[in-house]
């Protein structure tokens, strides 16, 4: 199995690399997009069945998200190559969303498994990372949104659920990152994590630029379509790994959780966007504090 996983990063990361010199008008484009995307769904199916997963959904909802997402590459390419239709949304932004659902509902059921017992200090620090994030997502990129007046209501609400999503997604990310007594962090739930990790980047790389208006220009929008495709690659690594059988198991730890400095920084950090984003506000406009 070990082989046929050097095999597929072999083949699929040099299909990555050979996109940053693609031509943006050409068809070769969105092929390869689609050809990694449905090539690491399908390896996804093949570790989940080799590997004996005993607590397989949440690996098939992780194929199924990246099945959806692709075809969204591909149907977007037909509706702006073929067509000619630019409008935004499209039906691609359902395929793409639709990757949403999967990805919550697949690390919930893995949080669930992997927590012998209800941790409340995890759940806290969680939500204070995931609450001060929000906010900066919420000030810069879904209050925008909301406000914007050059898109139908549709538009705007295609724009906001992808922030919103993201959101809760990084929530349920931190929440495994700082699950303490947990498996020890085998080679797939570091290729999983990094996989999510390299989604939301892409994600809020694609947000920033829409909200700003900016032309990102031919080299920017390669690399965060390769970032997407790097995650489209780690995910199928996750599943192809024999390790992939522990990323679900329940713990039972007696250990004492302790407070890495790791984690104690992002709680400070998190804990200071607030008065941080206040003090911009007050500096920025400080007759209306007054």
């Amino acid at each position: 199995m070990r082989s046929l996983l050097r095999l597929y990063l072999t083949i699929t990361l040099t299909a990555v690399g050979a996109f940053l010199f693609i031509p943006e008008v050409s068809w070769a484009q969105p092929v390869l997009q689609v050809g990694v995307g449905y090539t690491a769904a399908s390896v996804m199916v093949l570790g989940i069945r080799r590997n004996r997963v005993c607590f397989p959904l949440p690996w098939y909802l992780f194929a199924g998200g990246l099945f959806t997402h692709s075809t969204g590459i591909l149907v977007e390419a037909v509706l702006t190559r073929t067509l000619n239709n630019q409008a935004s949304p499209s039906l691609a932004d359902a395929f793409w969303i639709a990757l949403y659902p999967m990805l919550f509902v697949g690390m919930a059921l893995i949080i669930r498994r992997r927590s012998a017992s209800r941790d409340w200090a995890a759940l806290v620090d969680a939500s204070t990372i995931t609450t001060g994030l929000g906010l900066l997502c919420w000030v810069f990129l879904i209050h925008p949104a909301v406000l914007s007046s050059a898109d139908t209501m549709v538009g705007r609400a295609v724009v906001i659920t992808y922030p919103v999503a993201d959101v809760v997604v990084l929530a349920m990310l931190v929440r495994l990152l700082i699950r303490p007594g947990s498996h020890p962090r085998s080679w797939s739930f570091t290729f999983m994590v990094s996989s999510v990790t390299a989604f939301l980047v892409g994600d809020v790389g694609w947000a920033i630029i829409y909200q700003l208006g900016l032309d990102s220009g031919y080299i920017w929008d390669h690399v965060l379509d390769m970032t997407l495709l790097i995650a489209y690659v780690l995910f199928g690594a996750a599943a192809l790994h024999p390790s992939v059988r522990d990323v679900g198991e329940e713990t039972q730890t007696t250990a004492v959780a302790r407070v890495s400095p790791w984690l104690l920084g992002l709680l400070t950090t998190a804990s200071l966007i607030a008065p941080c984003l206040l003090l911009v506000e007050v500096y920025n406009d400080p007759r209306g504090h007054q």
